[in-house]
């Protein structure tokens, strides 16, 4: 099931709802993003959706590349819009992706999809 199905909104309106469902949601990106090196030449995104994290990232380390994986097509669609060349995107649920190697990893709002104490302790 798609993410915009999940909740019932359109994905063209997510990256402004989201900003209503959560206070904060901006600093709380910059504040992630912040943790970086800006030596950091990749950066793997765990459920990183329209890519505004991934984005943030980009930011702080001009030279990275980004992994982002996500299990919604559409919100990767969108992703690939916002992030461009520096990024390469894997349509997968993120718990069942074989991840790259990266000097950083990064998510926002997806780590609570690991349903169970055993998925989380796995890895």
């Amino acid at each position: 099931m798609s993410f915009a199905a999940h909740i019932g909104i359109d994905l063209t309106r997510y990256d402004h709802l989201i900003r209503t469902f959560i206070p904060f949601y901006e600093e709380m990106l910059d504040s992630a993003a912040a943790l970086l090196s800006p030596r950091a030449a990749s950066i793997l995104d765990l459920g990183t959706g329209t890519g505004a994290l991934a984005r943030r990232c980009l930011r702080v380390a001009p030279r990275a590349r980004v992994t982002g994986i996500d299990g919604d097509a559409t919100m990767l669609q969108m992703a690939r819009r916002r992030l461009g060349p520096r990024a390469r995107l894997i349509h997968s649920r993120f718990e069942a992706a074989a991840f790259p190697r990266a000097d950083a990893v990064v998510s926002s709002l997806a780590l609570h999809h690991i349903r169970t104490k055993a998925q989380k302790m796995a890895g």
